[in-house]
């Protein structure tokens, strides 16, 4: 029961972080955004490299997680949040995409 509060934490932690990602984001960085994959977080050529490591160097602080493991693989707390940032990206997404 505990670890799956921490991942439903996680995981809404992300939705929270990933919707005000997107509501603050230009175009091309939330299209991006919609397109990213958990790779993208440490990719020093991403275009969302300075949000990625503010990010999470955060959440290695607010939470305690690593986000990679020693292989360089991303983590299982890790991979909750970035379920949840996808899923605010796109709910902000699908709220204005008709709008655009």
């Amino acid at each position: 029961k505990q670890k799956a509060d921490y991942q439903s934490d996680l995981n809404e932690d992300g939705k929270n972080e990933g919707l005000s990602f997107a509501k603050s984001a230009d175009y091309d960085d939330l299209i991006y955004a919609l397109n990213a994959r958990i790779y993208d977080a440490w990719d020093r050529d991403s275009q969302l490299e300075d949000y990625w490591k503010d990010t999470c160097e955060g959440l290695e602080e607010s939470f305690g997680i690593k986000v990679t493991d020693d292989l360089g693989e991303p983590t299982d707390e890790f991979e909750e949040w970035f379920e949840g940032w996808k899923e605010g990206v796109e709910a902000f997404w699908g709220e204005v995409e008709d709008k655009l």
